[in-house]
């Protein structure tokens, strides 16, 4: 990107964007996937490793393929440990870099600067960003960006030269994109957009001839498509076809386009979780599909004269198809952080189209300066407000309740928060609403299961836990606490039976094996006992309950001093544990 002016600016922008978003540094994790990507992450934690890129290449964590995200997590907490200022910092820095980089990609492809610097500085400050910035757990989001971006600037390398290493250069940034995020599988199509616009290389080239260097780039989203489908389906992340009608997702993809393009102009309402209603009225689809059918014709009828408004809004849509419905992943209808990409393409054909509305009104360019200065003005306001709402879970998931209604997700995600600060009737009282405007949601009944087992209603809370399991007979959390629950009213059997379900879905649970541990300790079957708590700890050596039982058996076989030796560990853990054993 040349010339002072240029780097002037794109300082500037990463500046104005670091101000903005920094009293996020200030934020806690928050219990929406923050504890399966960070918090409660065994393999994350242990930070960088030969055992941890392992793991990263082959896991399906989180109903997704994500092996270059995982270590990003990796490495922050071989930096930072579970200090969430860091995990932050390393979100917002992504998120300027994305800006920045942002800038210097339209510069380059375009020759434009001031035009480029609005869209870097909308894309920049747009409120919908705070999710993907705020959210530690969307870490996804900004670093699968970063790598898009630059396959944009190598792919812009390679057309002023086309060569075989060049164009590796382009696939190598793509397959580093596919391994943080796969929702970029649409980036071969946006290259031939680009092509179109704003490299003209449609007017010196055959179209197949264009599609053909892009196949090896479409052959790796290929790929990664189907793994990413696979992994999901084995995670129970997708809907399948048959339980939603394809007409009704349809209906969802045009009302999720519109909301898209409503909450871009008018960024207000904005949630953590937007829950689904129970089906969008004939009006409500039919607006949606003439909203998008009008933009789309003035898009095509304008497209020699104005190229851009097409490119721009064809990237807007395009990008979104991964996210839009048609293959339901979630439970959302559409999410703030699914835009992140997709509203790139969207002020392309703003700006673009914005100045040439002004060509031969040159009287009132400095009104609409100022009206640009304005709007970013009040972006970043709305920006650093919505930030503050995710400063903890509870700010995160009370505005969500006042931004929407039937929200069960979020007084489900408040009753979690609440309960960890021993608030247990404010608690219960949102599991239960949870539980009334989504009465077949698992995670609410196995949450309300774990207070009553914790204030002693075990009995009950089994109800709740089974009917969690009737649900989703691969709740491995439900079964676990229901195993828990059936063990302290002295159903044994019954308890192991369950958790040795557990253990056959999950083989490599830790708790598991230490819960069977401490039911065979208690039949005085040691030898049993000792290899599910040895691999307990095997897998997870914080486990305080293990180490208790293990020393115990230890002391009993007379083995004082590898006794010993648990109950120091067990002390540095639990000192209260600890004291309870026999010493030397």
């Amino acid at each position: 990107m040349p010339g002072a002016r240029a780097l002037a600016l794109a300082a500037a922008l990463v500046l104005v964007t670091l101000v903005v978003y920094w009293p996020v540094v200030g934020s806690d994790f928050v219990n929406l996937d923050d504890d399966r990507y960070v918090t409660a992450n065994p393999h994350v934690q242990r930070g960088l490793s030969l055992a941890g890129l392992r793991w990263a290449l082959s896991s399906g964590e989180a109903s997704l393929w994500l092996p270059l995200t995982w270590l990003s997590h990796m490495a922050d907490c071989q930096l930072y440990g579970l200090a969430p200022a860091g995990h932050h910092v390393t979100n917002l820095l992504l998120h300027a870099a994305n800006a920045a980089l942002l800038l210097a990609v339209l510069v380059r492809v375009t020759g434009s600067l001031w035009s480029s610097a609005a869209v870097a500085a909308l894309f920049a400050l747009h409120p919908l960003r705070v999710e993907s910035v705020a959210w530690v757990a969307e870490r996804k989001d900004v670093l699968s960006a970063f790598f898009w971006l630059l396959t944009l600037f190598a792919y812009a390398h390679y057309v002023e030269r086309p060569g075989a290493s060049r164009l590796g250069l382009v696939a190598l940034c793509f397959a580093a994109g596919l391994m943080a995020k796969p929702m970029l599988v649409t980036l071969p199509f946006v290259l031939l957009l680009l092509d179109y616009w704003p490299l003209g290389r449609l007017a010196r080239a055959r179209l197949p001839a264009l599609i053909g260097e892009k196949l090896p780039l479409a052959a790796m989203a290929a790929a990664v498509s189907v793994v990413t489908l696979l992994v999901a389906e084995r995670g129970g992340a997708t809907v399948g076809w048959r339980p939603l009608p394809l007409a009704a997702r349809i209906a969802n993809a045009l009302v999720a386009y519109a909301m898209y393009l409503t909450k871009t102009v008018w960024p207000s309402g904005l949630a953590a979780f937007y829950p689904p209603p129970a089906g969008w009225s004939g009006g409500e689809v039919g607006a949606s599909a003439a909203v998008l059918g009008l933009l789309s014709a003035l898009a095509i009828v304008s497209a020699r004269r104005q190229p851009f408004l097409l490119v721009g809004w064809l990237w807007f849509l395009g990008t979104l198809v991964p996210v839009i419905g048609i293959v339901q992943a979630g439970d959302q209808v559409l999410a703030d952080r699914f835009t992140y990409v997709p509203h790139i393409g969207l002020f392309i054909a703003l700006v673009w189209g914005g100045n040439h509305l002004l060509r031969g009104f040159e009287a009132v360019r400095p009104a609409a300066v100022a009206g640009m200065t304005v709007t970013l003005l009040t972006l970043a306001a709305l920006s650093r407000r919505q930030v503050a709402y995710w400063h903890d879970s509870i700010t995160l998931f009370t505005h969500a309740i006042e931004a929407t209604t039937g929200n069960w997700l979020a007084h489900n995600n408040l009753g979690y928060a609440l309960a960890e600060q021993g608030r247990t009737e404010e608690a219960a009282r949102h599991f239960r609403t949870a539980l009334e405007s989504n009465p077949g949601y698992p995670e609410a009944l196995n949450n309300l299961g774990t207070l009553l087992a914790r204030q002693g209603l075990t009995e009950e809370a089994a109800g709740y836990f089974s009917q969690a399991l009737r649900l989703r007979p691969r709740y491995t959390d439900a079964r676990s606490n229901l195993g828990a629950a059936l063990a302290a009213q002295g159903k044994t059997d019954e308890a192991m039976a369950e958790f040795q379900q557990l253990l056959a879905l999950d083989p490599s649970n830790a708790q598991a094996h230490a819960a069977v541990g401490s039911l065979l300790y208690r039949q005085h079957r040691w030898e049993e006992a000792l290899r599910h708590l040895t691999e307990a700890l095997r897998l997870r050596p914080d486990l305080a309950d293990a180490r208790f039982h293990l020393a115990a058996i230890y002391w009993q076989q007379g083995r004082y001093a590898e006794a010993a030796e648990q109950r120091a560990a067990l002390a540095r853990l639990r000192p209260d544990l600890a004291s309870r054993l026999p010493t030397p």
